[in-house]
């Protein structure tokens, strides 16, 4: 698939160059990221797998902590939704918010049966 380069300065301002791969077409609600994200909820570890997690976890933020880069993530995902930005790109700007507001959890705050990456064995796979 061919490479394509989008900016990242307009979302979190951080101007760093996000490359993606064009995605194949499939309803976008439904595209999943090609490895899932987990986030830090007050008492347990989400699993992020794509635009729709995404989307029902923004609409959980509270509201006094939606800022610019909130609002700005927030209509990036609707664009994805449409067709008009690549989820590759949603993906990588989510998992940098959820850096920036300390929500992001790290691969060993998640238990070894729930990890998706490789990581460790399912059911002897």
């Amino acid at each position: 698939m061919p490479l394509t380069t989008y900016s990242s300065a307009g979302l979190l301002g951080a101007g760093l160059p996000l490359t993606c791969r064009a995605k194949k077409e499939v309803p976008v609600l439904l595209a999943l990221f090609d490895k899932p994200i987990y986030a830090q909820r007050r008492y347990f570890v989400q699993e992020i797998t794509g635009l729709d997690d995404v989307f029902d976890f923004l609409e959980e933020w509270p509201q006094e902590k939606r800022n610019l880069a909130y609002e700005t993530l927030v209509r990036y995902c609707r664009e994805a939704a449409n067709g008009r930005w690549p989820i590759d790109a949603v993906r990588e700007n989510f998992r940098v918010f959820l850096k920036q507001n300390g929500k992001l959890a790290e691969l060993e705050d998640v238990p070894a049966h729930l990890r998706r990456d490789g990581h460790a064995k399912l059911g002897g796979l």
